[in-house]
This record gives C-alpha cells, structure tokens and sequence, in this order.
C-alpha cells in the first residue's frame, strides 16, 4: 500500500509502469505470494491488543489470497494504464515457489478478516505514486 518500503515487489513495479526502470522477474512468473494490504494489518495489531488471548499466542496476518508474480504484474499494468516492462533473470537459488499464511486463528482469536483484496491493494498503491509525481 502507500508509503510502502521501495525495495518491495508491489513499489518497483508501480515505479515501472510509471516509467521507472523495467522490473527484474526472477524465474517465470509463476511464483505465488500472498500479499497484505498495511490498513489490514494496522487493523489486526489493534485486534491483537484489545484480544483476550494468552500471552505469546501467534496469529499469522496475511491476505488470505494466492497471487502469481505474472497475476500481479498484470494487476499493475492494469491498474497504471500501461504495461509493466518487465526484464527476464533466472530463477534465484533458494527462492520459495510459494509464500502465504492461513489466518484461521485471526478469525477465531481475534474476529479479523483482510478487508482489502489485492486488486484495491494494487489500485491504491498507483494512485498514491501518481500522487507523488504531480
């Protein structure tokens, strides 16, 4: 979402579509993230402190969605307007196929849902970079 860390997937691509330098794709595009919206996150850490939950319980946050790399270059470059120039590396040793976490417990311990699905994740952040530039 907005003011996120620039060395995160979700920036550097935004930064592409909007002119920026193409965006390396390690492996084919294939990979699956699970990507969580900060207002969502935000709102889970004020459910975590009004919860009445044992001390040192664990609650995974997450989306609760599975999106492949190529899924969110599109949502980029649909949300921006244009195509996301993309610039093709090799796999990088080590990295997972797949990344995500369930958040049943979330639901359970501390009545917390995502409210905001990728595609408006996405669509927020390239309104906020467009803000930036004018």
């Amino acid at each position: 979402g907005p003011r996120q860390r620039p060395d995160m997937a979700t920036h550097r691509l935004v930064e592409a579509a909007l002119g920026g330098d193409p965006f390396p794709l390690f492996g084919d595009g294939s990979a699956v993230r699970d990507f969580t919206y900060v207002d969502d996150v935000v709102a889970a850490n004020l459910a975590a402190a009004a919860a009445d939950v044992e001390p040192g319980t664990v609650v995974n946050i997450a989306g609760g969605g599975q999106t492949t790399m190529a899924d969110l270059i599109t949502l980029v470059g649909n949300s921006a307007g244009r195509e996301v120039p993309v610039r093709h590396e090799p796999a990088q040793p080590g990295d997972v196929r797949r990344t995500g976490g369930t958040i049943d417990r979330a639901r359970t311990l501390l009545r917390w849902e995502p409210q905001v699905d990728v595609e408006t994740g996405v669509r927020r952040q390239v309104e906020w970079h467009r803000g930036r530039r004018s």
